[in-house]
């Protein structure tokens, strides 16, 4: 009995530690496999940036993957900065970068003299950089007192709000009034807009409004006796006014 156990115990522990080998095995199989498939990224990765660096004419020899990357980007920013330069230099028919900043510097005074006419300003002894400050404040000015005078008009307070808040406010009062507008209009022509949408109820507006326009021409056109039928009610507008003169 003693004897058969020992034997089942000497088998047991044989078949684990063969169990255990082929798994370490395995597991430096894989580890190997892996380390094999790293290498040949890495190495297909380097091969790329060489590519890519004879195509740019640069030199990323000794230098680490990233200083490598950051060369490449910094190049092919160049090189879409040169392919910019190519093209501006063909449309504006110059022959090389000097005349092409002189010319692109005429092209930026003219447009800043055309900005300086619309707001009534003189930048003659400006640079354009100054003029483009000054014109730049003048509109920002300009636009809020715009502002301002609107927001004064449908008496909605902007006081302390950005450019874009107030912009914002005034035109939710600006939808606001236009409903209204259409409101009371429909009501003054027994138009019922209840339930309506925005859209839908100034459409059905507009409809009922040319109605009664249409009507009242009709009647003044009968009362100068002319004849207004196949015209629009703006040109049968204008034909009234012509015979009331």
């Amino acid at each position: 009995m003693r004897k058969t156990l020992l034997v089942f115990i000497s088998t047991f522990l044989l078949c684990s530690s063969l169990h255990t080998y082929a798994e370490e095995g395995k597991q430096s199989s894989l580890k190997e496999s892996m380390e094999q498939a790293r290498i040949k990224e890495q190495q297909y990765d380097e091969k790329k940036m060489k590519r890519l660096a004879n195509q740019l004419g640069i030199d990323i020899q000794g230098l680490n993957r990233k200083q490598a990357v950051q060369a490449i980007l910094e190049a092919k920013k160049l090189k879409a900065i040169t392919l910019r330069e190519k093209q501006l230099l063909i449309k504006l028919g110059v022959s090389d970068r000097q005349k092409l900043a002189q010319e692109l510097e005429q092209k930026q005074r003219q447009t800043l003299n055309e900005m300086a006419l619309r707001l009534d300003v003189d930048i003659t002894n400006l640079s354009n950089k100054e003029a483009r400050e000054l014109l730049k404040k003048l509109t920002e000015e300009r636009r809020q007192a715009q502002l301002e005078t609107l927001a004064a008009r449908l008496q909605v307070d902007i006081t302390g709000l950005e450019h874009k808040e107030a912009k914002e406010k005034l035109k939710q009062a600006i939808d606001l009034n236009k409903w209204q507008f259409v409101k009371e209009t429909a009501q003054k022509l027994e138009v019922d807009i209840e339930g309506l949408a925005y859209q839908e109820a100034l459409k059905l507006t507009k409809t009922e409004l040319k109605k009664e326009q249409r009507k009242k021409l009709e009647q003044l056109a009968a009362q100068l006796h002319i004849r207004i039928k196949g015209l629009s009610n703006e040109e049968a507008l204008e034909l009234v006014k012509k015979a009331q003169k």
